[in-house]
C-alpha cells in the first residue's frame, strides 16, 4: 500500500512539472529594450578639461579610434567579455 501512494506522489509531481514546463515554454521571449543611452555619446566635450588633459585626451582618441571598443553600438552588443 505504501508502494502505491509513493508511485502516485512521484507521478503527481512529474505530471505538475510537466504542466509548468509546457507553460514555462509557451510564453513569448522578448527581445530587451535598447535605449538610445545604451549605445554611448557620439562624441566626448573636453573644452573644459585643462590643456594637458585635452592633449591627453587626443592621444587616447587617436589610438583608441581604430580599435572597437571606440564603437559604443558594438560594446553595447557585445560587453566587455567579447
Amino acid at each position: 500500500m505504501q508502494n502505491a501512494i509513493i508511485w502516485i506522489a512521484v507521478l503527481g509531481i512529474i505530471l505538475l512539472v510537466g504542466i509548468g514546463m509546457i507553460y514555462a515554454l509557451r510564453v513569448p521571449r522578448v527581445a530587451p529594450k535598447t535605449y538610445p543611452a545604451d549605445k554611448g555619446p557620439n562624441f566626448i566635450d573636453v573644452t573644459d578639461y585643462s590643456p594637458e588633459m585635452q592633449e591627453t585626451y587626443e592621444l587616447f582618441a587617436r589610438k583608441w579610434d581604430v580599435t572597437p571598443w571606440a564603437d559604443w553600438a558594438w560594446f553595447a552588443k557585445n560587453g566587455t567579455d567579447a
